[in-house]
């Protein structure tokens, strides 16, 4: 897998520019202590840094069914949730992949927000 700091550097670059109290150190972190306003952090050959605040990006993989195309549209035009990316999908097409008891209520969730809600189920044991 790559790694996402390098995937994501000319974006962060690009919209954290802007911050002149946003510094980006790379290194693996041993350990992390503190309170609001007063963090400190050990970073391998950076030594300790202290900060106000602190943000832990850990990653999060996605685990996607194995249906044909998914993968290729997952965050582009496949969205995992319609409270984050409704501006995207206002007044579109909307399908639901039924995975869970709760997809039919997700889907008269989204009803609103676009022309056609199709609701596709799918078998545990098709692909």
């Amino acid at each position: 897998m790559e790694n996402p700091g390098w995937t994501y550097s000319p974006m962060r670059g690009a919209q954290l520019a802007a911050y002149p109290t946003v510094t980006f150190i790379e290194g693996k972190a041993a350990a992390a202590e503190g309170k609001i306003d007063d963090f400190h952090v050990s970073v391998s050959g950076h030594g300790t840094i202290a900060a106000r605040r602190l943000l832990l990006a850990s990653g999060i993989e996605d685990r996607l069914p194995d249906i044909q195309g998914l993968a290729e549209r997952w965050g582009k035009t496949v969205l995992h949730c319609p409270y984050c990316h409704g501006y995207e999908i206002g007044g579109g097409p909307i399908g639901v992949l039924a995975t869970h008891p709760m997809s039919a209520h997700q889907a008269t969730v989204v009803a609103d927000w676009g022309d056609v809600t199709p609701v596709h189920q799918r078998d545990a044991g098709t692909g």
